[in-house]
C-alpha cells in the first residue's frame, strides 16, 4: 500500500505555539509541511498558492480570524482544506462545528501539550480518511454534503457548551420565541435557534420534519400509525409519540421509503 502523504500548512498567530505545532507536526511521516502564516492575508495567499491537503488552524489570527479566512476561500473559489481547529477559546468550537461542519475534521482545545502525541495522531488519522474519501473539499464549499462525518456537535444550552450526540438525539420540539428543545436520552436541552435552522446549520440529513413542532431523528422512528397519523419513537427506554402534520405526512412516508 502507498502511504498516504497529506501536504499540510500551519496557521497560528502565536510564535511559541506555531513553532511548538509545527515541531511535532514533522514527527508524523503523513504529514509534508509546506508553508505557515500568523495573519488573515498570508494565509490566504499560502492557501491560495499552494492548495495544501489540510491545515492546522487557530481561530484567532493576525488581522481576523479562521471563519473570515474560510468566506475569503470560499467566495474566490479557492478550495478549502481539511481542517483541523487548534484554538484557546472553547466557545468559538460551537461556531466553527456547527458553521463550518463540510471543512472541519477534528478540532484541540490548547493548550494540549499533554497527550499531544495520542491526540495529533487521532487527529491525522482522521484527516487521511478524509481525504482518502475522495471528495474533493470545492465540491463541499458549494453544498449541504457531509460527506466528512461528524457524529456529534457542540450546542450552547444555559451558557453551558454542550455535546450532543446525534445517535443519541432523538428529536426536536419548538420551544416559542425562536428557541427549539433538544430531547436526547440523555437528557433535554434547549437552544436558541428555530428548528429550521437547527436541521439547516447543525443536524445531518437523518433529521426530517414532521410537523411545525417538531422534527425528529429518523433512525429513531419505531413505527408510524398509518389512522391517527403519529409516529413511535423510544427515548431512554420510554416510549413516545409524536404527531405527523399533513403537510409532512406523504413526503415522510416517501423518505423512509
Amino acid at each position: 500500500m502507498i502511504p498516504v502523504k497529506l501536504t499540510c500548512v500551519v496557521l497560528e498567530d502565536e510564535d511559541h505555539n506555531r513553532k511548538w505545532i509545527i515541531e511535532k507536526l514533522k514527527t508524523f511521516s503523513e504529514i509534508d509541511l509546506i508553508g505557515e502564516a500568523t495573519n488573515l492575508d498570508d494565509a490566504f495567499q499560502l492557501i491560495a498558492a499552494n492548495k495544501p491537503d489540510v491545515a492546522f488552524m487557530d481561530i484567532k489570527l493576525i488581522g481576523g480570524d479562521a471563519f473570515t479566512l474560510l468566506t475569503r476561500l470560499r467566495n474566490h473559489d479557492i478550495p478549502i482544506p481539511y481542517i483541523v481547529i487548534t484554538t484557546g477559546f472553547p466557545e468559538y468550537v460551537m461556531t466553527a462545528l456547527n458553521d463550518y461542519r463540510q471543512y472541519i475534521v477534528q478540532y484541540l482545545v490548547k493548550p494540549f501539550v499533554s497527550g499531544w502525541k495520542e491526540k495529533l495522531r487521532k487527529s491525522i488519522d482522521a484527516l487521511i480518511a478524509a481525504k482518502s474519501n475522495g471528495v474533493q473539499t470545492n465540491e463541499l464549499v458549494h453544498t449541504n454534503s457531509h460527506a466528512i462525518i461528524q457524529d456529534f456537535t457542540f450546542i450552547s444550552s444555559k451558557r453551558n457548551l454542550v455535546k450532543i450526540n446525534f445517535s443519541d438525539l432523538v428529536y426536536l420540539e419548538a420551544a416559542g420565541s425562536g428557541e427549539t428543545f433538544f430531547v436526547s436520552d440523555t437528557g433535554n436541552h434547549c437552544i436558541d435557534k428555530t428548528i429550521s435552522k437547527c436541521l439547516n446549520e447543525i443536524l445531518p440529513g437523518n433529521f426530517i420534519r414532521i410537523s411545525k413542532s417538531n422534527a425528529v431523528n429518523k433512525n429513531r422512528i419505531t413505527s408510524i400509525n398509518r389512522e391517527d397519523r403519529t409516529l413511535e419513537m423510544q427515548v431512554a427506554g420510554d416510549r413516545k409519540h409524536l404527531g405527523i402534520g399533513e403537510v409532512y405526512y406523504q413526503e415522510i412516508l416517501k423518505e423512509l421509503r
